[in-house]
């Protein structure tokens, strides 16, 4: 007898065929969320950096420095989402995605400012706080920008 057999009907349980993980990977691979993940981290790590630069060295205050570095944050945002994460090149719907982002980066920007003053506040880092901010402001995004801001 041959490999492990689970099922009733005989068939081998133990592995997908090639073609099944083949076509799992290939829509992977076009599916919005891996590139909005690597997105994500880049935007992480640019906005963590700016705070950082900001508040430690540039001696600005925590809302100013967290308010910067949400706006370089923006940019580089909308420019990678609209562009490689949801593929929208269409000219003609752009000023439209430019409010819906700019709206969706207001309410972002007061979750953000209020859940990392607050958390200093409470004498969590800031850097540990701006972290669970944008844990928070993710998930909602990823949902937001498929569905309203780029479609």
């Amino acid at each position: 007898m041959g490999g492990r057999r689970d099922g009733q009907d005989g068939r081998d349980r133990g592995t997908a065929p090639p073609k099944t993980k083949t076509a799992m990977l290939n829509r992977l691979k076009s599916h919005p969320a891996p590139r909005f993940a690597v997105v994500g981290g880049l935007i992480f790590g640019i906005d963590i950096t700016a705070l950082k630069v900001g508040h430690d060295l540039l001696d600005l205050t925590l809302p100013l420095a967290t308010a910067a570095a949400f706006g370089l944050a923006f940019l580089v945002n909308f420019a990678l989402s609209r562009q490689w994460v949801f593929a929208s090149s269409d000219d003609s719907r752009i000023h439209r995605q430019i409010v819906r982002f700019v709206l969706l980066a207001a309410a972002n920007f007061v979750s953000t400012l209020l859940i990392v003053l607050g958390l200093a506040h409470l004498g969590v880092y800031y850097l540990i706080a701006k972290t669970i901010a944008v844990a928070v402001n993710a998930c909602a995004n990823f949902i937001l920008y498929r569905r309203w801001v780029f479609a």
